[in-house]
């Protein structure tokens, strides 16, 4: 999940790929992927992703995309 600022997909993906070649099975959120100015969606999706991310019990760690606000 990205909690803060937007980020590029190309620079989601070359992160997600590293953790992928170290053997991890990645799941990008969907809220990754959305824009509210410059954050990764609203307050509310943020808040939805990270509770969808906690509540699923195949997710065993959550990484955030990037930083800033």
């Amino acid at each position: 999940m990205a909690p803060s600022s937007r980020i590029d997909a190309s620079d989601l993906e070359n992160g997600a790929e590293i953790l992928r070649r170290k053997g991890y099975d990645v799941f990008l959120h969907p809220q990754c992927h959305e824009k509210f100015h410059q954050s990764a969606g609203t307050n509310e999706q943020k808040r939805d992703a990270l509770h969808d991310l906690i509540a699923d019990p195949k997710i065993k760690a959550v990484f955030f995309a990037t930083g800033g606000n």
